[in-house]
């Protein structure tokens, strides 16, 4: 048992140390941003170029229910998992920030309130830029999400348009 911890420590140190060098957003004038910005624009219009992170999470699965607060880890789909919140570039899914050790019964838009990009949303996305997210997620300046229908009036058509465009960059980018 101990030699499996030691291991562990020792990949998880050598992991870790690269962490600031594959994570993070890169500069605003950057190859990686005019790519990102070029896809975006590519699928959508011009104005929405700068539209170059999106963001959802993942449910990874549990092995057995935790010792401590087991229950908490048991989500909708009647697993016990914990939470991932990604935010990537859209046009190579690199990673820009995380969010990780939510229980799965937490809901997207409360797991997301635990990453740097939320906490820190100006100094982390550049001026005039935006991180695309699904409807569990909360309307910021910098976090556009599709239109819901309402309960009475459903959705319009230009309403139903717009998600239409938002949902070639969600699903050509983070959702493939």
């Amino acid at each position: 048992m101990g030699s499996v911890i030691n291991c562990t420590h020792c990949v998880m140190i050598a992991i870790l140390s690269q962490h600031n060098k594959y994570i993070g957003v890169p500069p605003l004038d950057s190859e990686a941003m005019e790519l990102s910005r070029k896809f975006v624009e590519e699928r959508t219009c011009p104005g929405w170029r700068n539209g170059v992170f999106a963001a959802d999470s993942s449910a990874i699965p549990l092995f057995q229910k935790p010792g401590y607060f087991g229950e908490t880890f048991y989500d909708r789909k009647s697993t016990y998992s914990m939470n991932f919140q990604a935010v990537v570039m859209v046009h190579n899914l690199r990673i820009v920030d995380y969010g990780l050790g939510h229980p799965g019964s937490v809901h997207n838009a409360h797991a997301f309130l635990g990453t740097r990009i939320v906490q820190n949303p100006e100094g982390m996305i550049p001026e005039e830029h935006w991180i695309w997210a699904d409807s569990a997620y909360p309307t910021q300046t910098w976090c556009v999400v599709p239109f819901k229908a309402t309960r009475l009036a459903g959705i319009s058509q230009s309403r139903n348009i717009y998600n239409k465009y938002l949902s070639k960059v969600m699903r050509t980018g983070i959702s493939s």
